[in-house]
């Protein structure tokens, strides 16, 4: 086995240790793209929400997992006024 030496370069590179695959032999459902995309959105949104509200943390997490607790946790950074909402 040979070394092949790539000298350093200012951008990132990506090495295909494999041959890729023409353009038109690649096939995506648009559908099952678009489903894929909006529930990354979804995941994704409702992870900024968890972390931009002033709902106690464990208050959140119980509500997610069908629970009903009204008790406030008083030991998350919600609680112990450390999140701030920016305006």
């Amino acid at each position: 086995m040979a070394l092949i030496y790539v000298p350093q370069k200012e951008n990132p590179q990506i090495i295909f240790l494999q041959e890729r695959l023409p353009i038109e032999d690649l096939f995506i459902d648009q559908q099952l793209y678009h489903f894929r995309k909006n529930r990354y959105l979804e995941r994704v949104n409702k992870a900024i929400s968890y972390a931009e509200t002033v709902l106690c943390r464990q208050q959140q997490l119980v509500r997610y997992f069908g629970e009903d607790n009204e008790e406030k946790c008083e030991i998350c950074d919600v609680c112990l006024g450390r999140h701030k909402a920016e305006d």
